[in-house]
């Protein structure tokens, strides 16, 4: 079922990113403002590094900032992977919102309509579970799928 979810995810995702914007090579008119404020959480330990992105009409802008860690003292690029975790929701719940203010989906909408993969595997669930119980966490899937076995269950992400 995880899988499921992470594919209602990208679904989402793919409904409302728009790829025609182009990354600028151009200094961000507020880059040294965001430098500034980003110094301090960087010198106090706060945070090893840090990279930011932003889209502004038609621009991309990525600064990235301090180091990986103590052993990795390269500065982050635009490829870092970061743990995000509970954020992620935030984004979902971002996406899906677009989704429903530009009329592709509603809450309404079942994960089987978004992805007919689900309904081939589970024709009872694809129906019954719509977006609605999985913005709200009320769906009834499992907080993580029986076939995880986390190497540190405190920590299973």
């Amino acid at each position: 079922m995880f899988r499921y979810a992470c594919t209602i995810a990208t679904a989402l995702a793919a409904l409302c990113v728009n790829t025609n914007l182009a990354y600028s090579k151009e200094p961000y008119k507020h880059s040294k403002r965001i430098s500034e404020l980003v110094q301090p959480l960087l010198d106090s330990g706060t945070l090893p590094a840090v990279s930011i992105g932003i889209i502004d009409h038609k621009d991309r802008w990525i600064g990235n900032f301090g180091r990986l860690s103590k052993d990795q003292p390269q500065p982050p690029t635009d490829d870092t992977i970061y743990e995000i975790g509970s954020i992620s929701k935030v984004f979902t719940g971002i996406l899906l919102a677009d989704a429903i203010v530009t009329g592709k989906v509603s809450l309404e909408t079942s994960i089987g309509d978004i992805s007919p993969e689900i309904t081939e595997v589970n024709a009872e669930v694809a129906s019954a579970i719509q977006l609605r119980h999985l913005a709200t966490h009320s769906s009834g899937l499992p907080r993580m799928p029986s076939n995880i076995a986390p190497a540190n269950p405190l920590d299973p992400f």
